[in-house]
């Protein structure tokens, strides 16, 4: 392994960026839940400094979490369950970390590679665990403190191989010039995946991730990101693609929870595919003024 938090750096977790729930957070792709987000932590004022976000990769893959807790025990988690066990994931990772804290480490990330998803560079890759967040006593840290964190041999690669990239966002001029430099930055990537090119393999990559920098003296909290996808990925573009990939992720959520993939479950299904798109449309339906119910 080439890092762990103890020897990449001192980290005392923002306590106002604290969650209790370790299930990985949606990330918007609409810049109006950012700018109103930062709203609330910053000047908006024409004064205001922007504040600087780091980008990385974002992976094509089915995610997943490794939590490595104060006893030095491990577990595994998906989006919508946090009792997986690694046979269920196939995590063979057996990593064991130095923490200078209280508490658990949470890794979140994509389990990428062959067989798992299809159109893109990184799906011809050997399957493998990408670590996307750190979780540490309960708060969020900015990615780019970890960037030492892997173990190839265990089948971790660290996000880094992909790059970092840095934007500034103006909140006076509400995130204009963000996003059109975030959209250059997303061609890039859809036309050749960064990550997939460091690994020695050409193909399509699906976006970026936002996120406040280290140096942003902002929480790292989940309403704080912001994510930038090709076209083919983005759901309010292609409608098409994103009700197919909403209904496979409902159809996966069936076998996690453990409920029987059959027309017995179809209520469960439809749940949770109107759960799903009332997260992703929250800020329309308050904008408009419409009752979730």
């Amino acid at each position: 392994m080439h890092g762990t938090p103890a020897d990449t750096m001192e980290v005392v977790a923002n306590g106002s960026g604290a969650t209790t729930t370790t299930l990985y957070p949606k990330i918007s792709g609409k810049l109006i839940d950012l700018n109103t987000s930062l709203l609330g932590y910053v000047d908006h004022t024409i004064f205001a400094r922007p504040v600087p976000f780091t980008g990385t990769i974002k992976l094509h893959g089915t995610h997943a979490d490794m939590i490595v807790r104060a006893d030095n025990t491990i577990g595994y988690e998906s989006r919508d369950r946090t009792d997986l066990d690694h046979g269920e994931r196939q995590l063979r990772l057996h990593i064991v970390l130095a923490i200078n804290s209280e508490g658990s480490l949470l890794m979140a990330g994509k389990w990428i590679g062959q067989g798992i998803q299809k159109g893109v560079a990184i799906a011809k890759l050997p399957r493998c665990f990408v670590p996307c967040g750190i979780r540490l006593a309960e708060a969020w840290e900015p990615i780019e403190l970890y960037a030492g964190i892997e173990d190839s041999e265990a089948g971790m690669l660290n996000i880094n191989r992909g790059g970092f990239y840095h934007l500034e966002y103006s909140i006076a001029y509400e995130g204009v010039s963000f996003l059109a430099k975030a959209r250059e930055l997303r061609l890039a990537v859809a036309a050749s995946c960064a990550f997939g090119r460091a690994m020695g393999i050409e193909g399509e990559g699906e976006g970026i991730v936002w996120t406040p920098a280290a140096n942003s003296n902002l929480p790292n909290v989940s309403k704080l990101w912001f994510k930038t996808q090709a076209e083919h990925f983005n759901h309010n573009i292609k409608l098409k693609v994103a009700a197919e990939k909403a209904m496979e992720r409902a159809w996966q959520y069936l076998a996690e929870m453990g409920t029987s993939q059959t027309m017995q479950s179809i209520g469960i299904f439809f749940r949770w595919l109107t759960d799903d798109l009332a997260l992703e449309e929250r800020r329309e339906i308050e904008l408009m003024k419409l009752d979730g119910a």
